[in-house]
């Protein structure tokens, strides 16, 4: 399961980059995360910019992860 929460990490971080050029995308987001056994789950992602530095955290109900 850290696999896939990590793989969602790089994701959101890309795609972070990517937003980030055009506006802001701190607070609060909520989305759906598919799981490679065809399940999926909720997972609320908190941004935070600097600049071009995105941090913040992951939550779903398997736990939490920073975004550093």
């Amino acid at each position: 399961m850290k696999k896939t929460i990590m793989v969602a990490l790089l994701l959101m971080m890309s795609i972070g980059a990517g937003i980030a050029a055009i506006t802001s995308i701190n607070g609060k987001w909520l989305g759906p995360l598919h799981t490679p056994d065809d399940n999926t789950t909720e997972v609320e992602y908190n941004f935070t910019t600097d600049g071009s530095k995105v941090t913040g955290k992951i939550e779903s109900v398997f736990g939490s992860a920073l975004i550093e």
